[in-house]
């Protein structure tokens, strides 16, 4: 059996057409859907109460977040078969037969990625797809697995790994794959499958600069803890990997433990994790104090996607072509890259929101 937990909140507009999705992608298997929702004020939960079966919807009252709400959702599973997904439309849910059939053929962990071949994601600007790749950048220090997708929000995994591993994770942030991939035991394999990540359909995206910071703290922590068990491994002491879940259980990548691997490792990737930083940072402080009215403003964060938007479409312009370069109360500045055969001309623009008056940057 199946269990899919949908973590939500205010999708109340999404959930019955991704059910539906749901049904015909599992159509001939075992199955129940799990709405997790922090008590939505546009009633998700309640949406999900009136699907009927196989979904079953909880209510959480205190508790908010989206890492605790997978995390519940899985404790009250019954399948032997765990999935979490998006509730917003831009996961795939014909994706999951795949997923299921990995893990039944002996791998740890079955994730649907952008970042491989036939995997992509629609809509993004480039300054998400920068900010993106750095994140991801970061998470695979931390991780032992080698992935290309270690933000993934879209993940399988097996009832009893996940029990396993439980005691050892911290629900916070957004990013639930990366803390499950942290605590796998040394020896675990991953699953890749190729995922086109859709247009969101309805709402707002839940990312802020609260969720940003969020994680990375939980990146530095798990970066700590991953050359800490590096370091026990190194010299032949047991790692913080709970004992009932053995190596030889799982289908293994050949790795080894109990060398000096784990210390060479560590202390390489050690010197990446602060030269990595100090470029990012370098790089980073400039370009976020020109844009620190997206984190300070609510209303601009809003609207200026908003415009972006208007501006490519009036324009004929693809929004990954389109880059944030500075934001302000009134106005805001952008580089638009065009992408020919041979070459990708860039012109930055000054422009009013509201205005289609375009005015080349002042530098």
């Amino acid at each position: 059996m199946i269990s899919l937990v949908l973590p939500t909140y205010k999708e109340a507009a999404n959930l019955p057409e991704l059910v539906t999705e749901i049904r015909d992608a599992l159509a001939g298997h075992s199955y129940e859907i799990i709405v997790v929702d922090d008590d939505s004020p546009d009633r998700t939960w309640e949406v999900a109460e009136h699907l009927g079966p196989p979904v079953r919807s909880i209510r959480r009252r205190t508790e908010r977040g989206l890492s605790s709400a997978v995390i519940e959702g899985f404790h009250h599973a019954k399948g032997e078969y765990l999935v979490v997904m998006d509730a917003d439309g831009q996961h795939d849910p014909r994706l999951i037969p795949r997923m299921i059939d990995a893990l039944k053929g002996g791998v740890t962990v079955a994730v649907g990625s952008r970042y491989i071949e036939g995997g992509s994601v629609e809509g993004w600007i480039e300054a998400r797809h920068f900010a993106s790749r750095v994140a991801t950048t970061f998470a695979r220090l931390v991780t032992e697995v080698q992935i290309e997708d270690p933000m993934s929000g879209f993940f399988a995994l097996r009832n009893e790994t996940f029990h396993l591993i439980v005691p050892r994770l911290r629900p916070t942030g957004f990013k639930i794959l990366l803390e499950v991939l942290s605590w796998l035991p040394h020896g675990s394999t991953v699953f890749e499958v190729p995922l086109i990540f859709r247009k969101r359909r309805k709402g707002e995206s839940k990312l802020s600069w609260r969720v940003e910071l969020q994680y990375f703290k939980q990146v530095i922590r798990l970066f700590f803890n991953f050359n800490r068990r590096a370091s026990l491994r190194s010299r032949g002491l047991p790692t913080v990997t709970p004992p009932l879940f053995h190596e030889k259980n799982l289908h293994t990548s050949g790795a080894t433990s109990g060398d000096l691997r784990g210390a060479k490792v560590g202390g390489k990737q050690r010197v990446l994790f602060v030269l990595i930083g100090l470029v990012v940072a370098a790089f980073l402080i400039p370009r976020a104090w020109s844009l620190r009215l997206l984190y300070l403003d609510a209303a601009l964060r809003a609207r200026v996607p908003a415009e972006v938007q208007r501006i490519a479409e009036a324009n004929g312009w693809l929004l990954s072509g389109v880059s944030l370069r500075s934001v302000e109360k009134d106005r805001m500045s952008f580089v638009h890259r065009a992408h020919y055969r041979g070459e990708d001309p860039e012109e930055c623009f000054t422009v009013q929101y509201g205005s289609s008056d375009l005015q080349p940057c002042a530098d």
